[in-house]
């Protein structure tokens, strides 16, 4: 009988453990959810469309997000030349880099894809193929 007594012991202990435990995390994660974060988006123009976008997009972004999420448009480059926003983006100090898909070749060969002006015929084909591209298939 006292075999049978420590084992629900043991149980009980396991089991109020694991309720702190619990309590322990809900509490970060409710702590986590306060946290506001800065999303940076930068664009290499000035007063066009694509700025334009980059403001709606910050402006749904911080909407959808409750506040929590910050966007920030710099755009005319103030981030710095477009190579240097790409690598900006690579190592996560800039969230979002709005540049034409050529300058991005030097990440992924694939990007040259989309700078051949009438290469596909239609937006199906040009999503083939920049999915199923390879450098040694052209040899």
């Amino acid at each position: 009988m006292r075999f049978m007594k420590s084992g629900m012991l043991a149980r009980a202990t396991s089991a109020a453990a694991s309720v702190l435990w619990l309590a322990a995390t809900l509490a970060a994660a409710q702590a986590a959810d306060d946290k506001t974060y800065t999303m940076k988006i930068t664009l290499p123009t000035l007063n066009d469309s694509l700025h334009q976008f980059a403001k709606n997009f910050a402006a749904a972004v911080t909407r959808d997000s409750g506040g929590r999420i910050k966007a920030e448009v710099y755009p005319a480059s103030q981030l710095g030349s477009i190579p240097r926003q790409i690598e900006g983006v690579q190592f996560g100090a800039i969230q979002c880099a709005i540049v034409p898909p050529e300058f991005f070749v030097g990440v992924d060969e694939r990007f040259e894809v989309l700078a051949a002006p009438g290469l596909v015929s239609s937006v199906a084909q040009a999503q083939r193929l920049a999915r199923d591209w390879h450098p040694r298939s052209l040899q």
